[in-house]
C-alpha cells in the first residue's frame, strides 16, 4: 500500500460570537468556525475530505500531521469543535490515530492562564519567568486527551513521534513554545533537552531517515528577516543540531505561506524544508495544504511534494470559499521532490571508474577526472562541476595561449559555469565546502579574488568569513587594466600573516608565484602563509599534496619563473589539460602556429607581448 502525509497547519478554529453574543469586532479570518451546525464549515472540511479521496486512490494509507494553530485563541469551545472537525477528516480518510500528529502552535497557548499563573507565582515569590508557567498548555493537554486518549508531555522537546519502519522513516513532532506566554514570543526549543532526546533516539533509529515537524517558521518567505519568528541565537543551535543529527527535513506552518526549499553547502549536508501554508484563512491569504507522497526503492527514498490551494469561487453553484485544486510546483516555485536517501548517480560511478584506469592517460578531447582523496574529498562538488563542463561541453580542445611561457591544447571555458546563476550557485558553495572541510576557515587573515571569475566565486567568501577582501587581475593580463585596477588598495602593514587566494583554474602555479613575487612584492613580502583555493586544477601532479604550486631551489625556469616555499594548495576537481610541448621557439616549431593550420586563441595581446619582448 503506497504512503502519505497530508499536512495542515494553522486551521484557526474561530470562535463565531463573544461572550454578548455578537460577532467578534476583529472579525473571524478562518472557515472553520465554533457556530452549531455551520454548514460552511462542514462543507470546507467536506471538500477537504472529497478532494483528498478522488485524487488519491483508495490504496493510499494517511498519516494526518497538524503543525500548530489550531485554534485562534486557545478557547475550550474552540478545541472541542476543532475535535469534531479533526474526528470528521480522520473517520472519513480511515487514517488510525496512531498515524495522527497534533502540534501545538502559539495560538493554542493560553494566554488568559499563563498570565493568571505568573500573576499568582508572583504573589507568591515564585522566580520562574512567565513563559515557564506551564499552565499554558491546560486547556491544549485537555483537547490532546479527550482526542487520543493520552497524556500531551509539556515537557519535552520531542512530543511525538511516527515510525514507518518499512521506509525506515522517522517523523518528529517538536514543541517549539517554550517561550511563549501572555504577550506572545518567537519560536524555542530548549537545545539541551533536543539533544539530549535525539541522542536517546539515534541509538534505536541510527539508520532511519529523519524528519522533524514543529510550529514555528524557522525560515521566512515573505518577512524582511530570512530567519523566522523564532529567537536568533537559539535558531542557530537548533539547525545546528538538526544537522548534527542528520535530520533532512523540517515541516513548519505559523507563517501562512506555503514554500518548499533546500539549503546546505554540501550533499550530505542538505537540509529540506517546507511550509504547506494556512488551511482555513478566510482573509487575503489563499487557503492551502500539501501531500507528501513516500517513494521508497532500494536506489532512493524520496518524497513528492505536492501543492494544494483553494481556488476562488467563480461560479454560482460553487461555495463560497472555492474549491481545492493541486498547482504546477514549477510556477509556484516549489519542490517537486525531497530527496532522503540516494545511491551514487551513474555520472559519479563512471567517474570513480575513471579514476581508476586513468594513470596519466589522457582521453582524446575528453577532460580527465583526477579524484584528490587526501585533501578534499566531498564527491557531491567534483561531480557537479564535472557534469557541468561535460554537459555544457565546455571542456575545449585547440590551441590556447594566454601568454608566452602559458599555452596549452585544452581549455575549460569556465564564463558558461558563471553566466548560469545555478551554476553560480554551486561554484560558490564548492568554494566554501573546500575551505570548510580543509579547516581553512581560522587560517587567513585576508582574501583575494583573482582574476575576474576568482572575484565573483570570492564574494560569498568574503561575507561569510568577514574578512578584508580585494581584487587584482591574473598576472598576464596586467597590462590590460588601469593602473588603478592594479593594485590592491590595501597596505599590508603586518597585518596580513596569511593570506586566502580563490581563483578559477590553477595548472602549474607560475601565475600564481608571478602575482606574489613580482607584482606585489610588497604586500606579500610580510606574508607567511598563502592558501590557494581554485575550482578545478588542470595540472599533471597527482601527488595530493598541498605543496605542489611552490618551486625548489635549482628545480625551476629562474628566466620565467619564482622560487617559492608558501603556498598551500586546495581546488575542487582536477582536469588535467595537455600543455603545448613547445618552448620558446614554439612560434617555428609548432607547425599549427608557423604555418596557420589552425585557428589560435590568445588570450593576450600578443603585439604588445611582442613588442615589449623586443625592446
Amino acid at each position: 500500500m503506497k504512503k502519505a502525509i497530508i499536512h495542515i497547519s494553522d486551521l484557526h478554529v474561530s470562535l463565531h460570537e463573544d461572550l454578548k453574543g455578537n460577532p467578534p469586532k476583529k472579525g473571524i479570518n478562518s472557515w472553520l468556525t465554533t457556530k452549531p451546525n455551520d454548514n460552511i464549515s462542514l462543507e470546507f472540511v467536506n471538500a477537504f475530505i472529497n478532494y483528498i479521496k478522488v485524487k488519491f486512490s483508495a490504496d493510499y494509507e494517511f498519516t494526518l500531521l497538524v503543525t500548530g494553530d489550531i485554534t485562534n485563541e486557545a478557547d475550550e469551545k474552540e478545541f472541542e469543535y476543532a475535535i469534531e472537525y479533526l474526528k470528521k477528516i480522520t473517520a472519513e480518510l480511515d487514517i488510525k490515530k496512531s498515524n495522527i500528529m497534533l502540534l501545538p502552535g502559539d495560538h493554542d497557548v493560553n494566554q488568559t492562564d499563563n498570565k493568571e499563573a505568573f500573576k499568582i507565582g508572583k504573589t507568591k515569590g515564585d522566580l520562574r519567568n512567565s513563559y515557564e508557567y506551564y499552565e499554558k498548555y491546560d486547556k491544549f493537554s485537555s483537547f490532546y486527551y479527550k482526542f487520543f486518549e493520552s497524556n500531551f508531555n509539556k515537557e519535552k522537546a520531542i512530543i511525538n513521534l511516527l515510525e514507518y519502519e518499512e521506509e525506515k522513516l522517522l517523523l518528529m513532532g517538536l514543541n517549539s513554545n517554550y517561550l511563549i506566554d501572555y504577550e506572545g514570543g518567537n519560536g524555542f526549543i530548549e537545545t539541551e533537552k533536543l539533544r539530549i532526546e535525539l541522542k536517546e533516539l539515534n541509538s534505536k533509529y541510527s539508520d532511519y531517515s529523519k524528519i522533524v515537524s514543529f510550529h514555528h517558521n524557522i525560515y521566512s518567505s515573505y518577512e524582511n528577516k530570512g530567519t523566522g519568528q523564532w529567537d536568533l541565537n537559539n535558531r542557530k543551535d537548533i539547525l545546528a543540531i538538526f544537522n548534527q543529527f542528520g535530520i533532512k527535513c523540517i515541516l513548519y506552518g505559523n507563517e501562512h505561506t506555503r514554500d518548499s526549499k533546500f539549503f546546505g553547502s554540501k550533499k550530505e549536508d542538505l537540509m529540506y524544508r517546507c511550509d504547506s501554508g494556512c488551511f482555513a484563512s478566510k482573509g487575503a491569504i489563499q487557503p492551502s495544504f500539501k501531500v507528501y507522497e513516500l517513494e521508497h526503492s532500494k536506489e532512493q527514498f524520496k518524497i513528492k511534494n505536492s501543492l494544494i490551494l483553494l481556488q476562488n469561487a467563480n461560479k454560482l453553484d460553487e461555495q463560497d470559499f472555492g474549491k481545492w485544486g493541486i498547482q504546477d510546483n514549477y510556477d509556484l516555485n516549489e519542490l517537486e521532490e525531497i530527496i532522503l536517501i540516494e545511491s551514487p548517480s551513474k555520472a559519479l560511478l563512471e567517474i570513480n571508474l575513471l579514476d581508476k584506469l586513468i594513470e596519466e592517460k589522457v582521453i582524446e578531447n575528453s577532460p580527465v577526472f583526477i579524484e584528490d582523496t587526501n585533501v578534499y574529498t566531498n564527491n557531491y562538488y567534483k561531480e557537479k562541476l564535472f557534469n557541468i563542463v561535460k554537459n555544457k561541453k565546455i571542456f575545449h580542445s585547440g590551441h590556447f595561449h594566454w601568454s608566452e611561457t602559458s599555452r596549452a591544447h585544452n581549455w575549460i571555458d569556465i564564463s558558461k559555469i558563471l553566466n548560469d546563476k545555478d551554476d553560480l550557485y554551486d561554484a560558490k558553495n564548492a568554494i566554501i565546502d573546500v575551505i570548510e572541510i580543509c579547516k581553512l576557515y581560522n587560517k587567513f587573515d585576508f582574501i583575494i579574488g583573482l582574476g575576474i571569475e576568482g572575484n565573483i566565486l570570492s564574494t560569498r567568501a568574503s561575507i561569510k568569513y568577514d574578512k578584508p577582501y580585494s581584487f587584482l587581475p591574473y598576472s598576464y593580463r596586467y597590462d590590460e587594466h588601469n593602473k588603478y585596477e592594479k593594485v590592491l588598495n590595501f597596505k599590508n602593514d603586518n597585518i596580513s600573516k596569511s593570506v586566502l587566494i580563490i581563483t578559477d583554474v590553477v595548472n602549474d602555479g607560475r601565475t600564481l608565484r608571478k602575482l606574489i613575487n613580482k607584482r606585489e612584492p610588497e604586500f606579500f613580502k610580510n606574508v607567511n602563509k598563502i592558501i590557494v583555493v581554485s575550482l578545478f586544477y588542470t595540472g599533471s601532479d597527482n601527488s595530493n599534496s598541498t605543496q605542489i604550486l611552490n618551486t625548489v631551489e635549482g628545480n625551476y625556469d629562474d628566466q620565467n619563473d619564482h622560487l617559492e616555499h608558501r603556498i598551500e594548495y586546495y581546488y575542487v576537481l582536477n582536469m588535467k589539460v595537455e600543455k603545448c610541448p613547445y618552448g620558446a621557439n614554439y612560434e617555428t616549431e609548432c607547425i599549427i602556429v608557423r604555418d596557420g593550420l589552425g585557428c589560435v586563441h590568445n588570450f593576450y595581446d600578443k603585439a604588445k607581448a611582442n613588442e615589449k619582448k623586443s625592446k
